[in-house]
């Protein structure tokens, strides 16, 4: 949304994921920037549901907050959230109440300083107790979200004055301007705690690492705007006047300046904030609820079961006079009750709880607690509650939730890796994809059009320039001039297969089109295989030539065609041109008479079903298993120098052909099987008297290079003997 709206200016627009605000002064302004806002979302294809939209309004409510001409404060049923927010009991509950309550510490003076016996409670190596300095620190943040100020909304063309004051635990920042009659009005408050390390500076530069730092926070307000500074430290007056700054107060003093503020100075009893700040002290009294807590029944237990986010607090009789009305308890209710009055079920302490407040105890049991499960919903309402078909109920809740249905991974059995498509007739059915982003040849090739056929296995793969339509269409041509029409196509998503013009060739051919589905390769399993089988063997071939791989595509497509495949137990060769392929391997040549030529073809064809039945089999064996991939990668080989300890788990290795050691764990290594070469005999035979192998060396040389011989393989063929033509003997 960012980049289709991004060129709006921020003071006419306010984003956030797609909830789009629309900020204007008078309603023709609000005309024309509703113009600007819905052009870009059509150039862009986007549209917005009208019953989701409001327009012309003069307050709205945008990210917890509202909104309106006199500027902003937070929305009051999250306020009286977190003023109803039962005292943390864990670590977990503080990080909630800090979680909640920090959304608003603009909204909150010096809310660091505040917060500091909370925060305390979050670092490392500290136990959780919850003493006075907390309770107090609790309290005062929620009493001081209630009676948050409406900030002001900035304006650029105005000053803005920056109220700073620093303490021996916290900084703390104001950020206000001037109305038209010259109130002063905040529009923003900044404040952090300080470090154990930063704890331990002097008042002088605790006072700068404040105008510093709230400077930097409100930046985006401020570069380019005129500032007003105001402190009530005296000697930070002439701070940008000093001549020769060193260390930590030379940095603090350049990000100052940056913004070229003018600083005032205050008294201290006219700085708020700072008496707030400095002077702030944790014994405050509160005075009491106005509701008889023994009339008040709250729905839910203990803060600790459910979440802080819903007040829910009913009048006893009120729910006394829900459970009398409700006609689904009455066969239920009897002569039980709980201390409060409340009709429980038989001797049991479960309330019966109306049918009214089922939705709200579902809820607060499963929305309000992370979206758990049904067991775990049970194990909260049990104990406290209780209604006909409880059970039925939640676990309906828990499985039609739409937000656990949306991020819940599936809980069934996964489907196959990929179905046969049933076909038994060769190239009735063809599966075709694109192999892209490679490197682009000197031809201009820069992409692979793959075609398989699933019956057979049988593959071509073609070089193409680009991922065009036509070229794929052209490449298919020539597939059918070579083997006819297939019935059915099958391809992935991909631009070029969803386009018109592919659509239109698969009506012109009489071709019906199938895709695998959206982000499923295992849809298309049979060619993203083959994609992968050609990758790797072009790697290999290509060497450090890898501009050059189009050169060697027919050398892999030969090797697939020819060898033995897996699931058929035969070459794709074999089934398609009914014949054994000729092999370079093949040194002795065999005449076969025209009878066995006949033979043999009338022997592959009545094999063909038997081979396709086979690798049906085969496919079924495979579905459904898990296929993990590996791209391990090499390097070597490496001569193992010796072992760094006596367990032998990590050995000392250098390069074949270098000098540097390393130190590699014994999981990191391979054997390197050396290929043999094979040389003439030489006219001096090896010395008899040695005990090493003639090919590894003599006992003289064992000595000097033991490791080197141990790791030389065995020669695995005999020496060839040359003997002088039997016709010159």
């Amino acid at each position: 949304m960012q980049k289709v709206l991004g060129h709006i200016p921020p003071h006419r627009l306010a984003l956030y994921m797609d909830d789009i605000c629309i900020i204007s002064k008078t309603f023709e302004e609000h005309l024309v920037n509703l113009q600007g806002v819905f052009d870009a979302l059509r150039q862009h294809g986007l549209r917005v549901k009208a019953k989701k939209c409001a327009f012309a309004m003069k307050e709205v409510k945008f990210l917890g907050h509202k909104v309106c001409n006199k500027g902003v404060q937070p929305e009051e049923h999250k306020v009286k959230a977190i003023r109803a927010w039962v005292a943390p009991t864990c670590l977990k509950e503080v990080q909630m109440f800090l979680g909640a309550v920090g959304w608003y510490r603009k909204f909150i003076k010096d809310f660091s300083t505040i917060a500091r016996p909370l925060t305390w409670l979050l670092e490392k190596d500290v136990t959780f107790t919850w003493g006075k300095e907390q309770d107090d620190a609790f309290n005062t943040l929620r009493h001081e979200l209630v009676k948050a100020p409406v900030l002001a909304h900035p304006d650029p063309t105005r000053p803005f004055v920056v109220t700073t004051d620093a303490s021996k635990v916290g900084l703390g920042g104001e950020l206000s301007q001037e109305d038209a009659q010259g109130q002063l009005h905040p529009v923003a408050y900044f404040s952090r705690a300080l470090t154990k390390r930063e704890r331990s500076y002097p008042t002088y530069d605790r006072e700068v690492m404040a105008m510093r730092d709230t400077l930097k926070h409100f930046r985006y307000y401020l570069l380019g705007a005129q500032v007003v500074m105001r402190t009530d430290h005296k000697p930070l007056l002439k701070i940008l006047e000093q001549k020769d700054p060193f260390g930590r107060r030379a940095t603090l003093m350049r990000d100052i300046a940056e913004f070229e503020p003018r600083i005032e100075f205050i008294r201290g009893q006219d700085n708020h904030m700072a008496d707030a700040l400095s002077r702030i002290g944790w014994n405050v009294k509160w005075e009491e609820r106005d509701e008889d807590t023994s009339k008040v029944a709250t729905i839910g237990g203990s803060q600790d079961e459910i979440g802080p986010c819903k007040d829910v607090r009913l009048d006893i009789n009120d729910f006394q006079l829900q459970q009398e009305r409700d006609s689904t308890l009455k066969p239920h209710i009897s002569t039980h009750r709980n201390e409060h009055g409340l009709f429980t079920r038989d001797h049991k302490k479960q309330v019966l709880l109306p049918a009214s407040l089922v939705p709200t105890i579902l809820s607060l049991a499963h929305d309000e607690t992370g979206h758990q499960g049904a067991d775990k919903m049970l194990a909260r309402i049990e104990p406290r509650y209780w209604w006909p078909k409880m059970k039925a109920e939640v676990e309906n809740y828990a499985k039609t939730c739409q937000r656990c249905a949306a991020t819940l991974a599936q809980g069934h059995r996964k489907a196959p890796i990929h179905q046969r498509l049933k076909e038994e007739k060769p190239f009735a059915l063809i599966e075709v994809d694109l192999k892209g982003s490679l490197p682009r040849t000197k031809e201009g090739f820069d992409n692979i059009v793959v075609i398989t056929d699933p019956c057979t296995k049988y593959v071509e793969m073609h070089p193409i320039r680009g991922q065009t339509s036509q070229v794929v269409c052209k490449t298919l041509m020539g597939w059918i001039s070579r083997y006819g029409l297939p019935n059915k196509v099958h391809s992935d998503n991909g631009p070029c297969f969803i386009s018109e013009t592919f659509e239109q060739f698969c009506i012109t051919q009489g071709i019906e089109h199938t895709f695998s589905p959206p982000y499923r390769p295992q849809g298309n399993a049979g060619v993203e295989r083959i994609n992968r089988t050609m990758g790797e063997a072009l790697t290999k071939l290509v060497d450090k030539h890898p501009n050059r791989w189009s050169q060697h595509l027919p050398d892999v497509q030969l090797a697939y065609n020819t060898a033995v495949h897996t699931s058929t137990g035969v070459s794709p060769y074999e089934l398609v041109f009914k014949e054994h392929p000729r092999s370079k391997f093949e040194i002795i040549t065999e005449k076969i008479s025209p009878a066995t030529v006949r033979e043999k073809t009338e022997r592959l064809r009545e094999t063909v079903s038997e081979v396709f039945q086979k690798a049906q089999e085969s496919d079924a064996k495979l579905a459904g298993k898990r296929r993990e991939r590996y791209n391990n990668r090499w390097t070597g080989p490496y001569v193992v120098v010796k072992p760094t300890s006596v367990t032998k788990t990590s050995y000392v290795v250098r390069r074949n052909n270098g000098t540097k050691e390393e130190i590699v764990h014994y999981n990191y290594l391979k054997p390197y099987q050396i290929r043999p070469v094979k040389k003439p005999k030489s006219r001096n035979p090896p010395k008899k008297n040695g005990v090493g192998h003639p090919a590894l060396g003599t006992s003289e040389d064992s000595e000097s290079d033991s490791r080197e011989e141990e790791m030389q393989p065995e020669r695995r063929y005999p020496e060839r003997i040359r003997r002088p033509p039997e016709k010159y003997t």
